[in-house]
Formats: structure tokens, C-alpha cells, sequence
């Protein structure tokens, strides 16, 4: 079992000598800091449990350390420690997020009762998160059914892959459960203790993404007020999953290359190099072999990536797939929303059946849930309750041969905005998050309204 961590914030030394003491007695691991600058550093390294804060620090105080640790880790149990008993002093740390507060002088049997409250408290927490979980049903297997030969075939390729130390490149379109595959192999294998780390590369400048995925340290650049820990080092010992790889620039995809031939990388300003033990899973719903033709894309990268590729069939190539996924989706929501009596009838079924899920089981969790949101209790749900693409009769949408990649990406853009009443609504079938996609329609010259242009755009292949 591991070791339960606080963290001790103040600058009387003293007071992080005795507490100290008493709180190791107490089977803690105890990380001490006597400004608020570097108890934010540790914080964001070891993740406590638990955190005493001195409400009277020099430079940063303690109700600003609180808020900080709380965007660090929202789950963190802070008390603030204080010389002045006064109420606006508790109402203000309760406010700043504080679970409680405790004054000086204290004795050591208050520290006990403290330490013994707050592991009562972190323990009925952890027991919510886990029905949470279980309710919802989303750890990355739960959601995860199949019938397909493919899939089953895929995933007893994912479990023999799972005891190696290789990297992992899983490819498919957006929506298909790559993550969930991602995440399944890190349970199955010897890592399964340690850290899943996940890092989108579709979400963030190129300067972000250096840091997000090395760490800087301060001053590095405009803005680093403060070191930072970067993903591949959170991923220390576990499994670092980079989504969206396709999305990394050049200038660090040598980084990340090397970082995978030698496990060394280098923080944003420091020169030092890290050693770390990580293995790398990779996802990608671009074609990378065509990236690379364009150079966009390091060969030499990809081979590193792929020592295994798991390619991902799309949910309209596996059709046995849907009516065991309705089924399932149907179960998890209508025991989230209490309504456990609501069914489907024939034809809202058939019309799930024909349909050709551009979005992938992404898609069709999110039909299944606004369904059951809009459904009455014990009621049977009609055609009338699904999205109006469903309803849509089509001949049958394919792409001209002649068309590039890009204007693939654009077309099924255009197709999906028209579908779809909301960039939120349009950015979840196209499994990417509402930032991208406004990057994507800026990039393409996309408006909400595209009926006009989309006419013209398809004319062209007619």
C-alpha cells in the first residue's frame, strides 16, 4: 500500500521540525517547504493527500497557496494553520477552498485527531470515486464491447503486446476507442501500478506542448513563474500516452525521437538531461504514411512509434458491433438517470442500424445519452427522439478518388456542421474538442452557415 503524503507549508522552522515529526509518527510522508513558491513545485511532483498551510507566509500566503494547490490537485485536503482564531480567518480559508482550519498553539493530540479526520474524510472520498466509476462505467474496458472478429482479433494482439516493453502506435479514425485500447494495454502490462499519463497534441501551441511533455523550469519563458513537471516525467515507471501524434511539430518531433532511443530529455531551459523508465503508446486518425511523403511527418519517428501498429476498424465496418454497444450505452444511462424501464423500439434500432456513424462509438454513446436525457421513465423510445442525422435518408456517401487529403478532412467537416446544430454537438461526432475544431473551420474558411459553399464545394466532383 502507498504511503499517504502531506505537505507542510511554513516558514517558521520549528513548526516544520515538531509537526514534522509528529506527522511522520503518524506513517505520513512528509515534504516540507517554508515559502508557498516551492510547495507548489513538490505539490505538483508528488501529489499529496493532504496539506498544512500557514495562513501568514512571506510572499505568497497561505489562502493563495490553497487556490494553487487546488488547481494542482482539486482533491487535496489542505488545513490552514493560523496564529489568529478569528472567524473572518476561517471563513476566508473556507472560502479559498480549505477543508479546515487549526490554531496556534496546538498539541500533538490535536494533530492526531486532525490527521485522523482527514483520513477519514480521504477515505469515504475515495470510496464516492470508486462507485462514481463503477456507476458510470468508465474504466477504459467498460465501455468497450464487441462481436467483430477484427476487434477480438485486435484486442489478443493488444494483450500479447502489453507484457513487451515496445511502443505502441494505434491508429483509426476519431471516436473508434483508442484511448480505451491505450489504457488497456497499460493495465494489462507490469506498469499497470503506476502512472497512465496522457498528452493531446491537437490542443496546444508548440510552445506549450514543449513544456507540457518535458517540463521548464522558471524563467524559461514569458510566463514560467514557476518549474514545471513535465508528462514524460509524470509518466516515470507507467505509460505515457500521446494522442493525436500527428498533430506534433517538427521542431519536436526529433526530441520526442530521441527521448524514445535513449529515455533522456532535456526540461524547457535546462540543459541537464533526465533519465526516466517510460513506455510511449502513440495515436494518430491522420494517415501518417502520407504525412511523412509530405514531410510532415519524421520516418524515422514513425518507426520508432510503430515496433507495433493496432489498427482500428471503424464502427460502419463492423456493424455486428452497434446493436451490443446500444444495449450497453442503453444499461449505463438509464442507471445514471434513474430511468431503467426505457427501451428502444424496432425502427429507432433499425435506423441506429443503418446509419453510418461518422463519429464512431463516440458518437453513438452520445445519441444513446441524449435519448435517455430526453426519454420519459418506463417509456419506449421512438424515432421522433434521435438527432435529425439519423432520420436522413442517404444513397450513400463516398469520396471522389481524386480528392487530397485535406479536402477529405474539409468535406467531412462541411458534412458534420450541417448536421448538427452546435460547434459543442459537431466537435463530439468529430471526436476532437471545440478549440480544434474552431482551428480546423478557421483553417478551412468554415462558417455555421454552409449550405451554399458546400453545394459549390461538392459540384466540383460531380
Amino acid at each position: 500500500m502507498n504511503m499517504e503524503k502531506i505537505i507542510l507549508v511554513d516558514d517558521d522552522k520549528n513548526i516544520l521540525s515538531t509537526v514534522g515529526l509528529a506527522l511522520e509518527s503518524l506513517g505520513l510522508k512528509v515534504f516540507k517547504s517554508s515559502t508557498g513558491q516551492d510547495a507548489l513545485i513538490i505539490a505538483q511532483k508528488e501529489m499529496p493527500q493532504f496539506a498544512l498551510v500557514d495562513l501568514k507566509l512571506s510572499g505568497m500566503d497561505g489562502i493563495k497557496v490553497t487556490r494553487e494547490l487546488l488547481k494542482i490537485n482539486p482533491s487535496i485536503l489542505i488545513v490552514v494553520i493560523t496564529a489568529y482564531a478569528a472567524i473572518e480567518t476561517a471563513v476566508q480559508s473556507i472560502k479559498a477552498g480549505a477543508y479546515d482550519y487549526i490554531a496556534k498553539p496546538f498539541t500533538p493530540t490535536q494533530i492526531v485527531h486532525l490527521i485522523s479526520k482527514l483520513r477519514r474524510v480521504h477515505g469515504l472520498q475515495q470510496e464516492v470515486s470508486s462507485l462514481q466509476d463503477r456507476l458510470k462505467g468508465i474504466q477504459s474496458f467498460d465501455d468497450f464491447r464487441t462481436k467483430s472478429p477484427r476487434m477480438v482479433q485486435l484486442l489478443e494482439s493488444a494483450k500479447k503486446v502489453a507484457v513487451s516493453t515496445a511502443s505502441v502506435l494505434i491508429t483509426g479514425e476519431t471516436g473508434t476507442g483508442k484511448d480505451a485500447i491505450a489504457k488497456m494495454i497499460h493495465d494489462w502490462s507490469s506498469r499497470s501500478e503506476n502512472a497512465f499519463v496522457t498528452l493531446n497534441c491537437a490542443t496546444l501551441s508548440e510552445e506549450l506542448l514543449a513544456s507540457e511533455l518535458f517540463g521548464h523550469v522558471k524563467g524559461a519563458f514569458t510566463g514560467a513563474i514557476s518549474e514545471k513537471t513535465g508528462k514524460v516525467e509524470l509518466a516515470d515507471n507507467g505509460t505515457l500516452f500521446i494522442d493525436e501524434i500527428g498533430e506534433l511539430p517538427l521542431s519536436l518531433q526529433s526530441s520526442l525521437l530521441r527521448f524514445l532511443q535513449y529515455h533522456e530529455f532535456e526540461r524547457v531551459g535546462d540543459p541537464n538531461p533526465k533519465k526516466v523508465d517510460v513506455r510511449v503508446i502513440a495515436a494518430s486518425n491522420r494517415d501518417l504514411d502520407s504525412m511523412i511523403s509530405e514531410g510532415l511527418f519524421r520516418e524515422d519517428l514513425f518507426f520508432r512509434l510503430s515496433v507495433v501498429e493496432l489498427q482500428v476498424p471503424p464502427l460502419r465496418e463492423r456493424k455486428e458491433d452497434i446493436a451490443v454497444l446500444v444495449k450497453h450505452f442503453l444499461e449505463k444511462f438509464s442507471l445514471i438517470n434513474e430511468k431503467d424501464k426505457v427501451q428502444f423500439d424496432s425502427s429507432s434500432l433499425k435506423k441506429m442500424m443503418n446509419y453510418n456513424w461518422p463519429g464512431n462509438v463516440r458518437e453513438l454513446m452520445n445519441v444513446i445519452e441524449r435519448c435517455v436525457i430526453l426519454a420519459e421513465k418506463d417509456s419506449t423510445i421512438c424515432v421522433d427522439l434521435l438527432p435529425p442525422r439519423l432520420l436522413e435518408e442517404k444513397k450513400g456517401e463516398t469520396y471522389h478518388s481524386g480528392m487530397t487529403l485535406t479536402e477529405i478532412e474539409k468535406m467531412h467537416i462541411q458534412q458534420v456542421l450541417q448536421r448538427t446544430s452546435s460547434q459543442q454537438e459537431a466537435a463530439e461526432i468529430l471526436g476532437i474538442d471545440p478549440a480544434t475544431l474552431w482551428r480546423k473551420r478557421k483553417k478551412y474558411g468554415l462558417s455555421r452557415n454552409l449550405k451554399d459553399t458546400a453545394t459549390g464545394f461538392f459540384n466540383k466532383f460531380i
